[in-house]
């Protein structure tokens, strides 16, 4: 049993949107004052939270007493806020009302804060600081549960369990009291969810092996109003969206696509979080190193972008999307991969990739007057000689129009495999077969490495020569156990 895992989580995170209005003429539209004792005259700077970053938003001097204001003509978008020194965060507050002051010193600053125009962050304080004092309660516990006598230690449990108990009733007391506010509602979005037990037979037995992990996914949101978008501007939304989908999600894109359905549909009851979400889950998988992650990118073009309901991408963007997207879903793992016709170095025996009987067939796409081709093709050609007994073959296509230095690389290093290229030495070659395996294959670089099953399906693409070597050994038996969860792509082979 985990004892108080919710206290550090919110304590490390609080302590270390609305639509903006414009004052009239001469009139501020916020003003935030703070006092602190003890601290010198010096520049500070009012820090936003927006997902899982901070932005600089204004800056202040303060003067010789402790006094800082920060004021504009504009109001501040309702959010977590932080004050700073330098890179020092003093203490973080919201901004809800839009004119508030806060006193306190360099020593206590938050059990002393004074808060005045502001109930959110009377509210907020009083949460921190119950949980500040609770946790000073823990720590001689927690530490004689680790050290003490069998008898203490069992104590010790007892003492946590009921401390556990308190604070938890403490805090759906506040929620419940107060969640006309926005602060208690986000508090409550940061507690865990409260799982129940499995259900059981008449003899006790569990009948749903899945009934918890099916509810903490159902009911992880639960705390979140996706109508509001404040909570992009608190830690909590990118946090609970980036675990639901990178912690609690497999990461395979079957199980990704059902996730990322389930939150981008929850989203959709606020513009600003429904774009930030879509965003996020694009971006973060577009940039994943993880084979086979590209799905996502193809799932999310399908679903959202191309379908008209994203309109924050400009027409150019757009046109992109559309290309890289008609370009990757054919190439996705699990697919049939695009036919190959191709002449042998004579330019005499025509190769159709889709008709060599393989067990598994490398595709490998190359230069030879490619720099990193030159390295590892003559790794790749031992792999070729180490597993071709057991059904393993290589159609290794050359991308030059010129021959010439194809033929001598190819001579030079013993190349025994499949040799093929779309040289233009025979005018009937484009008339013949249609040498389109560049765009099909979206050779923008070299080398390109495809993994195709006995069905012609890529099991596996831009792997790494050791990867490919160990993938190869499990699947013919010569090497045994689990390989890797995930395979990395080799950002080189791109």
């Amino acid at each position: 049993m985990k004892f108080f895992s919710f206290l550090l989580i919110s304590l490390s995170c609080l302590i270390g949107s609305t639509a903006t209005s414009f004052a009239k003429e001469g009139e501020k539209a916020y003003e935030i004052k703070i006092k602190i004792t003890g601290l010198p005259d010096t520049t500070f700077f009012l820090a936003n939270f927006y997902a899982k970053n901070q932005y600089y938003k204004d800056t202040a001097r303060s003067d010789k007493k402790g006094f800082v204001v920060f004021s504009g003509n504009q109001e501040l978008e309702q959010g977590m806020y932080s004050l700073v020194l330098g890179n020092r965060k003093i203490f973080d507050f919201f901004v809800i009302e839009q004119f508030i002051s806060f006193e306190t010193d360099t020593v206590n600053t938050l059990s002393k804060m004074i808060v005045k125009g502001s109930k959110e962050n009377e509210l907020f304080y009083e949460y921190v600081n119950y949980l500040q004092k609770r946790e000073k309660e823990v720590a001689p516990i927690q530490k004689l549960k680790t050290e003490g006598t069998d008898e203490e230690k069992e104590q010790a449990k007892k003492q946590l369990i009921k401390i556990d108990a308190e604070v938890l009733a403490y805090q759906k007391s506040f929620y419940e009291n107060n969640k006309n506010y926005f602060v208690p509602r986000f508090m409550n979005a940061m507690r865990e969810i409260e799982v129940p037990d499995p259900p059981k037979d008449s003899a006790g037995n569990i009948t749903d092996s899945l009934f918890q992990y099916n509810y903490f996914r159902t009911h992880y949101f639960d705390q979140i109003d996706f109508s509001d978008a404040r909570y992009l501007r608190t830690p909590v939304y990118h946090q609970k969206l980036s675990a639901f989908i990178q912690k609690y999600t497999y990461q395979i894109p079957d199980s990704l696509y059902k996730s990322i359905d389930f939150v981008v549909g929850k989203s959709r009851a606020n513009e600003e979080l429904f774009r930030y979400t879509v965003s996020w889950i694009t971006n973060t998988y577009e940039k994943s190193k993880i084979m086979g992650m590209d799905a996502i990118f193809v799932h999310m073009a399908e679903n959202y972008y191309l379908t008209g309901e994203v309109d924050w991408v400009d027409s150019a963007q757009l046109t992109k999307i559309r290309e890289r997207y008609v370009k990757m879903k054919p190439l996705l793992i699990g697919k049939v991969a695009p036919n190959i016709v191709l002449a042998d170095t004579a330019q005499k025996e025509w190769y159709n990739m889709h008709k060599i009987d393989a067990n598994y067939l490398l595709v490998y796409i190359w230069s030879p007057t490619c720099g990193h081709c030159k390295k590892i093709t003559p790794k790749m050609h031992d792999l070729y000689l180490k597993y071709k007994d057991y059904g393993f073959k290589v159609y290794a296509a050359s991308t030059e129009y010129e021959n010439k230095e194809w033929k001598k690389y190819v001579k030079t290093h013993n190349l025994t495999w499949i040799n093929v290229s779309d040289s233009l030495e025979n005018p009937n070659n484009i008339k013949d077969y249609p040498l389109n395996f560049r765009a099909n294959y979206d050779v923008f670089s070299t080398p390109k490495i495809y993994l195709l099953d006995k069905d012609k399906k890529i099991v596996a693409k831009r792997i790494e020569y050791d990867q490919l070597d160990d993938y190869l050994g499990r699947a013919y038996g010569i090497k045994t156990g689990k390989s890797d969860e995930h395979i990395e792509m080799d950002p080189t082979l791109d």
